[in-house]
């Protein structure tokens, strides 16, 4: 089973005669062929028992994300442990180990959790997103937390954003009132093209479920902040690469991966216009800056059509 994201190949082979895999819902608009001389990461998936999975968490802790995940010490392998209080009695229901370079490696699931399950989904979040931003945050892109809309001419905005600042609902405006593509309305991946930038759609949707397998250059860049009026105004230099900072996945349990996404993000910055958009999300100045579309006369509440 394959699926791509990003233009990054992800692999999951079974190693057992009675396991079964398949994609759940959105992520299936994510899965592609399965082509193992094209993938770029590679992952066996294996039964364990609850104890062995649990042994293999006794191991050093060198980050808790404080949710599902925690990332493990062993050797020269990381091994991520994912456990929630509700299943498994709070034991590990599936552990990942990886090689250093996120390349290759193992996905062990506990057996008693998946014993009902005729097929599964061994990468299940956050295990998926981890193997993608891990293997990215070594100088082959990032993930942010962002709205991504696709114009007319095929370039990219990107809106950022921490969680509440509108995301969702202004991708909801931008599909209906300004015509755009939204590739995601949660979490955007952000690459090199050439000279330039490329952004991609991303599984990892928000309360919209928007979530496009697509991808499409950069433009521009818009830092969501809540406001009463529409206000824009470009961010540049040390303000400019904290506030993005603010939005990225930054994988902090790495120190070259640290070091790696902020010279990623200070090149972004060298050929990419950033802007702090303030605005209460409802306003005629966001369909006038981003629509494709017709606008509607002043005060009326026709919808608009497309070109």
């Amino acid at each position: 089973m394959q699926l791509r994201v990003a233009e990054v190949d992800l692999l999951l082979t079974s190693e057992e005669s009675d396991l079964s895999l398949s994609l759940p819902g959105i992520t299936k608009r994510f899965g592609v062929e399965e082509s193992p001389s094209e993938a770029d990461i590679r992952l066996g998936v294996a039964w364990a028992s609850g104890l062995e999975l649990k042994e293999l968490a006794q191991n050093e802790v060198a980050f808790d994300s404080g949710g599902l995940w925690k990332l493990h010490r062993a050797s020269d392998r990381a091994l991520f442990s994912c456990a929630s209080p509700v299943v498994c009695g709070g034991d590990p229901y599936s552990v990942a180990i990886f090689d250093q370079d996120y390349l290759s490696g193992k996905v062990l699931l506990n057996r008693d959790h998946y014993s009902d399950c005729a097929s599964v989904y061994p990468v299940a979040y956050p295990l998926d997103e981890l193997c993608f931003t891990n293997y990215l945050a070594l100088g082959r892109g990032t993930e942010v937390h962002a709205c991504g809309a696709v114009d007319a001419d095929g370039a990219a905005r990107v809106f950022l954003g921490v969680s509440g600042a509108g995301k969702t609902t202004l991708a909801r405006r931008l599909r209906s009132e300004c015509g755009l593509e939204i590739l995601s309305d949660d979490r955007i991946i952000i690459r090199r093209n050439g000279s330039g930038f490329r952004v991609f759609g991303t599984p990892w949707h928000g309360e919209g479920r928007f979530a496009l397998p697509d991808g499409a250059p950069l433009a521009e860049l818009y830092l969501l902040e809540q406001g009463p009026r529409f206000e824009l105004m470009q961010l540049e230099g040390a303000a400019a690469i904290a506030k993005l900072m603010t939005v990225t996945f930054m994988p902090r349990h790495s120190r070259e991966g640290v070091t790696l996404t902020v010279s990623f993000l200070e090149e972004i910055l060298d050929v990419v216009p950033f802007y702090r958009l303030q605005s209460n999300l409802d306003c005629r100045e966001i369909r006038e800056r981003f629509a494709t579309l017709p606008m509607p006369p002043a005060g009326s509440d026709a919808r608009p059509t497309k070109r």
